[in-house]
Order: C-alpha cells, then structure tokens, then sequence
C-alpha cells in the first residue's frame, strides 16, 4: 500500500518534498517519510525506479531537443495497445512522441480497463475515441471467449458499457456443446 501511495505520487510528478508537504495525516506523514527516505536510497545508488524511468524519459522528450531528434528520425509510426491503461507520465510521453510522428494507432477498451491501481485512467482512450478529429473502429467480434461467456457480457455488463457494442464470438460452440461433442468424440 505505501509502495502503491509512492508511486501514484510520482505518477502525479510529486516528489518526495511535494508530497510531505501536503500530507494531512497521520497515515500520509509516515508515508512521506519512507518516501523520502526511498528517494535519497535511489539517489545514493545511482538507480531508478519505473516511475523514475517514465518520468525521466518525459522529461528527456520535453527538455533535450538531441533526444526528441533522435527519436523523430527513428519513429514515424507509433502503436498503442492497451491505451485505455494508460496512466498520465505515460499519456506525456504519447503525446511528446505524438508530436514527432507522422501517424498513430491507439487500441484499446475503456471497458477492460484493470490498472487504475497504478493510477491508469481510462478517460484518456475516451477522449480520444470522442474526438472527431481521429479515425473510430469498434471491433465487435470476440476470438477468445466462448458463446456463453459473450452472451454472459451482453446480459450482465452491456449496461455499464462506455462504449456500446453488440459483442459476437467467432468460437459459437458453448460449453455445455464442448462437454457434449468432447464425450461422443470419445465414445
């Protein structure tokens, strides 16, 4: 839970400082204390982190125009999946690289989103997806699940959809129909 705290700090561009100096709690002081002491830990050891890694590749892309060249001659085209986890030093740098290229593709399903843990924010594929300036496609047809379990989804979650679609599978054979079929392939 601390680590998780820490990191959706960092993911907020917060520091240790910044963030002990918005700590109201109990709970927060002590946590921007280990935070603090992390960060000198990290310093000391010459090391980074992941979110370091992130954030210092923004920082590199918005503050080192060799880094921005160098990248701008070797990415033309760039590819996105699983955009609807994206969490927002992550969103900086697509849109530091989005700058430099001739075109992208994001993919992605606000619906499947499963990282707001680590601070991923589906809003950000949405606000693409409703932009009217990009290209849409939504893709309906599910190659891995089987009939019951899209008719399950179409039952249970279509409701809560952001997007709504009508999910078909290419796999029709149920489960009950593989138990079936499966005993008289043996018989």
């Amino acid at each position: 839970e601390i680590k998780a705290e820490i990191s959706n700090a960092k993911n907020k561009l917060q520091n240790a400082y910044a963030f002990c100096t918005k700590a109201k709690d109990y709970y927060k002081d002590k946590v921007g204390k280990i935070f603090t002491i992390y960060e000198k830990a990290l310093s000391v050891n010459n090391a980074l982190d992941f979110d370091d890694l992130l954030i210092t590749a923004v920082k590199l892309l918005e503050q080192c125009p060799e880094v921005r060249e160098k990248y701008y001659n070797k990415f033309s085209h760039i590819l996105v999946d699983e955009f609807q986890d994206t969490d927002a030093i992550q969103m900086q740098i697509f849109e530091r690289m989005r700058e430099i290229a001739d075109s992208f593709t994001v993919v992605g399903d606000a619906d499947q989103s499963i990282y707001s843990f680590r601070a991923a924010n589906p809003k950000f594929f949405n606000d693409y997806s409703n932009n009217d300036e990009f290209e849409k496609k939504i893709l309906v047809n599910n190659y891995r699940s089987t009939a019951d379990i899209v008719r399950f989804n179409e039952e249970f979650i279509r409701e809560k959809r952001v997007t709504q679609k009508d999910l078909r599978t290419t796999n029709e054979i149920s489960r009950s129909e593989e138990r079936r079929v499966g005993k008289e392939c043996r018989s």
